[in-house]
């Protein structure tokens, strides 16, 4: 800033201590969860002191993600050191993999989606952030380093990191730890299979073709309730969810809400299924080309992120910071999540020519378009679509063969 003096150390040690508080608000509330004040006496410091040093709250988020960012990149050296040490003593390079990306959603699974978070808001426009193409850039060597597959031309370093960041992202919406694990073990193991054309080593238990979903009718009063939550979600997450708000914004009296729904947990699972029908079913259903799926479910034309995909992902993240949203057995949030990636997954391959695949599959292609998705949201908007479209081409290629040609279409 123009005029302030040159930083002290003293002032440098406060402005990270506001940082590394802001960083941890974040991750345990999401962006919504930190303010000056918040972070001040998270911080034991004045508000004023967090205005010097980050002028306002777009700042300190800004912050907050940097410092996340740092911590995670000194994770991944030491991790990295971990990994050589493993290989010398004969570990397998995709057990490695497994046990880190276990372990780093031990230790980030909260951080891990708040960068999330801050990241759509800087797509949104609301939040600058440093150079997150450099981010991704480490990431990439890091678990090329890892898997000990190189990250250069023709190497499978980058289709690597994209299946291991993708596995973690999709695992940390499991709200069982055991699941969650379990899960990036299958994961790994499937996508080293795949990716050599080795055997399966558990071969998959294809389940008959699931029935195209329909679009959830609901009656008209209740419908108008689900567009409230939906709404309410957007503007401030599900910790906007009263029984009181939702009825003003539905224009329902407050028992209608209540008769309606006992908790909050089912309209949120409502909510999400009709986003999960606009936002993806409709264009897996409808007369878009295959090859262009993820580019029409995930960018608007003018590659701005669709408002429903930005919905599914508060809804996740709520779930993550809210186990309890996730339910036990069928019906819950969490049944909810899990449908959406077995079943979308499912079809989507079917509909690009790839058959004869299970719920292991079906995951390993959720995890791979939701990671292309993260970076694709770190480019420029013009070449969102494009970048987002051609990574799944060769993502798809290098876990399940080309696609037939008749899946191609012109460019």
């Amino acid at each position: 800033m123009a005029g302030r003096p040159a930083m002290t150390a003293a002032g440098h040690n406060a402005a990270g201590a506001i940082a590394r508080a802001a960083a941890n608000l974040c991750a345990e509330a999401g962006a919504a969860g930190v303010t000056v004040r918040g972070v001040a006496a998270a911080a034991s410091v004045a508000p004023s002191a967090v205005i010097y040093h980050f002028a306002n709250r777009e700042g300190l988020l800004a912050a907050a993600h940097a410092a996340m960012t740092e911590a995670i990149a000194e994770w991944m050296a030491d991790a990295r050191a971990a990994s050589a040490d493993g290989r010398g003593n004969g570990l397998s390079a995709e057990a490695l993999a497994a046990a880190i990306a276990i372990a780093f959603l031990r230790d980030h699974r909260a951080a891990l989606v708040a960068l999330q978070e801050l990241n759509r808001a800087a797509l949104r426009g609301d939040l600058a952030l440093g150079d997150r193409e450099a981010d991704w850039s480490r990431v990439v060597r890091f678990w090329s380093a890892v898997t000990g597959t190189g990250d250069g031309a023709g190497e499978t370093g980058p289709i690597w990191s994209v299946i291991l960041e993708g596995a973690i992202s999709i695992a940390a919406l499991e709200v069982d730890p055991i699941v969650r694990d379990a899960l990036i073990v299958d994961l790994v193991a499937r996508a080293g299979d795949r990716i050599a054309r080795r055997p399966l080593r558990t071969a998959p238990a294809v389940a008959p073709a699931r029935t195209p979903p329909a679009r959830p009718d609901h009656p008209p009063g209740r419908q108008r309730i689900i567009e409230a939550v939906i709404a309410l979600i957007g503007e401030a997450g599900v910790g906007n969810l009263t029984h009181r708000n939702i009825a003003a914004r539905a224009g329902v009296a407050v028992g209608t809400v209540s008769n309606a729904y006992g908790d909050r947990q089912a309209m949120i699972v409502d909510a999400f299924d009709d986003l999960r029908w606009r936002g993806i079913d409709a264009v897996i259903l409808g007369p878009a080309p295959p090859r262009h799926y993820l580019s029409e479910i995930v960018f608007t034309p003018s590659g701005d992120l669709r408002t429903e995909l930005a919905l599914i992902h508060a809804v996740g993240a709520a779930l993550v910071r809210n186990p309890d949203l996730g339910g036990a057995g069928p019906g819950g949030l969490a049944d909810s999540v899990r449908h959406l990636r077995e079943g979308m997954a499912e079809r989507w391959l079917a509909m690009r020519g790839i058959h004869g695949v299970d719920a292991i599959d079906a995951a390993l292609w959720v995890a791979v378009t939701a990671a292309i998705v993260e970076r694709a949201i770190c480019l420029p908007p013009a070449g969102r679509r494009h970048w987002a479209d051609r990574a799944a081409d060769d993502h798809l290629a290098a876990l399940f063969g080309p696609p037939p040609p008749s899946d191609g279409v012109e460019e």
